[in-house]
C-alpha cells in the first residue's frame, strides 16, 4: 500500500472516519459532559434538558 497517493489516503480517512462513526454510535455517553457528546452550554444546565 503506497501512502503517497492521494486515492490512498482518502480511502484511510474514510475508513477511520466510519470506525469512530460507528464507536460513538455503540457506546453513547450516559451522562452530560464536555469530552463527548452532549457538550452545549444550552444542555450542560441541566441533565433532563
Amino acid at each position: 500500500m503506497y501512502l503517497d497517493n492521494s486515492f490512498t489516503w482518502t480511502l484511510l480517512s474514510d475508513v477511520v472516519s466510519l470506525i469512530i462513526a460507528v464507536f460513538m454510535y455503540k457506546f453513547l455517553p450516559k451522562k452530560i459532559n464536555h469530552l463527548y457528546g452532549y457538550g452545549t452550554a444550552k444542555s450542560m444546565k441541566n441533565q433532563d434538558s
